[in-house]
């Protein structure tokens, strides 16, 4: 799950004390399959709880330190999973973490097909779901995580890090070219392609696109398109100076901005305005 919001108790020097992240890109073989590496260390001395909105891709988190809680926004009634790491499938419904207040460790952004490729499993199979890491890797899990651990510093775990994956991309399955295709032109247009223009594309039917799809990327086409625009729309919320919300509905694809809103009230559990907010003030943002 992505990282979250900022304290000012003790002014900005202290926060920086408490709080520690580091980012990286992996190595140039994993480009497609690994969006990105994290390494975070924080301890606030409050408890944090924070909404993690669709993003279109699959988190794989290695904790060092404490577990997590991680639950579903509109799903209450479900027990929150307690975990240290794990693997949070692509969805389409608000998530959220929870913690003390102190957390460690990194963060694996992979794509739908980098998860389906490295973790060799069929990304429905991970879809809408939290997953202990030892469920998806067996053993490999607990030695990776003990070595990342041990290592002296973050450059040399994120060397582990591409190693690792290097390693597993050896004997790595390959995405149907299907999906390949219409998976790049989803995201080219940050989810604005049709599904029939995906059907135009790839010379398949919507009922045969839509099956491999599925399997392999976790969704079906046109939710992964809702999911891209939204994750679009999002990013542009929450920057430093954003637009508008009328002009971020312009340019993400949305008819108006009540689709926009109806879309984040869908997928984030909230408005646009409670969303920006909520990261605005909470104590574990960068």
């Amino acid at each position: 799950m992505s990282g979250t919001a900022g304290t000012g108790h003790a002014g900005p020097d202290a926060d920086r004390a408490r709080r520690e992240m580091v980012e990286r890109r992996p190595h140039p073989a994993l480009a497609g399959l690994v969006r990105g590496y994290c390494g975070y260390r924080y301890d606030l001395g409050e408890p944090v709880w924070t909404r993690e909105g669709p993003h279109g891709g699959v988190t794989v988190i290695l904790g060092f330190g404490p577990p997590i809680g991680v639950g579903w926004v509109a799903r209450p009634e479900r027990p929150v999973d307690t975990v240290t790491s794990f693997v949070a499938g692509v969805h389409d419904e608000a998530a959220f973490t929870v913690d003390a207040g102190r957390q460690y460790g990194m963060q694996i952004d992979l794509s739908p097909l980098g998860a389906f490729t490295l973790l060799a499993v069929p990304s429905r199979e991970l879809a809408g779901r939290v997953v202990p890491l030892e469920d998806v890797l067996g053993a490999r899990a607990a030695a990776l995580v003990a070595r990342l651990g041990e290592a002296p510093g973050w450059p040399e775990r994120f060397a582990e890090l591409d190693a690792e994956l290097l390693r597993w991309l050896e004997r790595a399955p390959s995405p149907h070219p299907v999906v390949v295709q219409a998976w790049s032109l989803l995201r080219r247009t940050d989810g604005r392609a049709t599904v029939t223009e995906l059907c135009a594309a790839t010379g398949h039917s919507r009922r045969h696109l839509t099956s491999l799809f599925r399997r392999e990327v976790g969704l079906p086409p046109k939710t992964m398109a809702r999911v891209l625009r939204f994750h679009r729309a999002q990013g542009l919320l929450l920057a430093p100076d954003p637009p508008p919300l009328a002009a971020i509905a312009a340019e993400c694809g949305y008819y108006d901005q009540a689709h926009l809103n109806r879309d984040f009230t869908a997928l984030a559990g909230c408005t646009p305005t409670r969303l920006r907010a909520e990261r605005r003030d909470s104590p574990a943002s960068p």
